[in-house]
């Protein structure tokens, strides 16, 4: 079950469920955070494109069941091992850049093929 923060709060135990949580800053948004931080904090940006590529909403909301359900997909994804902690343990989902290169050298390549055409 989601964890809901409130801005700012001391998070010492809001961690139980994984380390993704709500908090309501003018709006649901989700943020990220593990044990030894003092608040969570706004998620790599992997995890927004993890979210935009399983074609989920990765902005603020102002639905609260929506929110939740993000939050525990996130961490359910974190405990199957598709999302990870990085050196700095901090979660990220690690196929964001191999994809992000790969759509940066498919642009490079027609940006390519439309010059030798004019």
């Amino acid at each position: 079950m989601a964890v809901r923060v409130g801005y700012f709060q001391d998070t010492k135990d809001c961690y139980t469920e994984g380390p993704f949580v709500m908090v309501n800053a003018s709006g649901w948004r989700i943020e990220v955070g593990h044990k030894d931080m003092k608040c969570p904090t706004l998620p790599d940006c992997s995890i927004y494109g993890f979210l935009r590529e399983k074609g989920l909403p990765d902005g603020k909301t102002d639905d609260e069941a929506l929110a939740a359900c993000i939050v525990d997909y996130l961490n359910a994804k974190f405990k199957d091992g598709t999302l990870v902690n990085n050196k700095y343990n901090y979660p990220i989902w690690e196929m964001y850049e191999i994809i992000r290169e790969h759509k940066q050298r498919q642009e490079w390549l027609l940006k390519k093929e439309r010059e030798s055409i004019q």
